[in-house]
């Protein structure tokens, strides 16, 4: 069986041709298995306890076991080389989560959520994590 790389981002059209140009040239013998939602880190960042109530932490161990679940079936069936958490520049989600923060915040948010997402899937996964930005004009900018 092929190797594999999981790849973690936002199922939003704009940046995702940059991301997968960006995926095959990392990983050139490894096929992809995408993981795409609306914000995409955004969802596994709330995963994360730190700094919330009873009732949220306990819905974030929630989260936290499926994705523990879906990343482990999917590594443990087959060849796993890594996990690529990805958010881009302009993601409608977050335009829609924090509308009255400038552009540049919500950057800086996304950064922060693709690092918590990296974190919880390490405390997961046994192969490789990284956090990744593409940028409105296509670049990818690792985060971790």
């Amino acid at each position: 069986m092929a190797e594999f790389v999981v790849v973690l981002g936002c199922s939003e059209p704009g940046a995702g041709d940059a991301l997968v140009g960006f995926v095959e040239a990392s990983y050139p013998d490894a096929r992809r298995e995408d993981m795409l939602i609306p914000g995409g880190p955004w969802w596994i960042a709330r995963a994360a306890p730190a700094g919330q109530s009873r009732i949220g932490k306990w819905i974030a161990a929630g989260t936290r076991h499926r994705l523990a679940d879906i990343l482990q079936d999917w590594i443990e069936r087959r060849e796993a080389l890594a996990v690529e958490i990805a958010g881009h520049e302009g993601c409608s989600w977050y335009e829609r989560e924090y509308p009255s923060v400038s552009a540049g915040e919500r950057v800086r948010r996304q950064g922060e959520d693709i690092a918590a997402a990296a974190g919880i899937a390490r405390g997961l996964v046994r192969v490789v994590v990284r956090g990744r930005f593409v940028r409105a004009d296509g670049t990818v900018a690792t985060i971790l």
